[in-house]
């Protein structure tokens, strides 16, 4: 269920993304995909090529190379913003090497489709949303964390990348709130037409709670 929710709150940020489709293989029911990796793509992985500095904030700054115009990687960063909106919306956790590759296009880069959702929708909040992956990591931190008597360096610093991100990086802050915009119940509502089938009461209970979570967390941020 977390790879066909996940493609369809992926098309709602208009991320490129792998299309799944219910299949029976060797008498095994499962998922099968449309459009993944294809031979004919240059494709760029992101923790070799892309992000050689530990910091978010330092790669950013380095992927500009890639880029012809000044314009061409404006709309790769809106892009790539709404990428990491999507990371925090669902709570992926495996955001490295093949999961996050890149395609070579005339102008620059461009994200290639994104998969692999099976570990999503499972957020248990701390005093934080800790974002890691391979370009880079930061904290989004909940009213909690600022009461916190012990607070370490590392997270400290990571806060710090975050309000940083925000602002020098006005798109990130339009691609967080996209958050607040979208119904997980008409997602749902999809994917349940699509398999002609309903989801259980518990699991329908599980996405609405993790949506809640992830909607109050951006809410908390006060980015408006």
């Amino acid at each position: 269920m977390n790879h066909l929710l996940a493609e369809r709150i992926a098309k709602i940020y208009d991320l490129p993304v792998i299309h799944f489709i219910p299949a029976i293989f060797n008498g095994h029911s499962g998922l099968a995909s449309l459009n993944f990796r294809q031979s004919s793509k240059d494709y760029i992985y992101g923790s070799s090529d892309l992000f050689p500095f530990e910091g978010i904030l330092a790669n950013l700054s380095f992927i500009k190379h890639f880029f012809k115009t000044t314009s061409s990687y404006q709309l790769f960063l809106k892009k790539f913003f709404d990428l990491m909106s999507f990371h925090i919306y669902l709570g992926l956790r495996d955001l490295c090497s093949y999961n996050l590759l890149f395609e070579k296009e005339s102008e620059g880069i461009k994200l290639a489709p994104i998969y692999d959702f099976d570990f999503c929708f499972k957020a248990i909040l701390k005093p934080y949303y800790h974002y890691v992956s391979d370009f880079g990591k930061f904290i989004l931190p909940t009213p909690i964390f600022y009461r916190l008597k012990n607070i370490r360096n590392d997270e400290r610093d990571e806060l710090k990348t975050f309000e940083t991100l925000l602002q020098l990086y006005p798109e990130f802050k339009t691609s967080l709130l996209k958050i607040l915009d979208f119904s997980i119940d008409q997602v749902i509502d999809e994917v349940e037409a699509f398999l002609d089938l309903s989801f259980s009461d518990d699991l329908f209970e599980h996405y609405i709670e993790q949506d809640a979570i992830k909607k109050d967390l951006i809410r908390d941020l006060k980015l408006k």
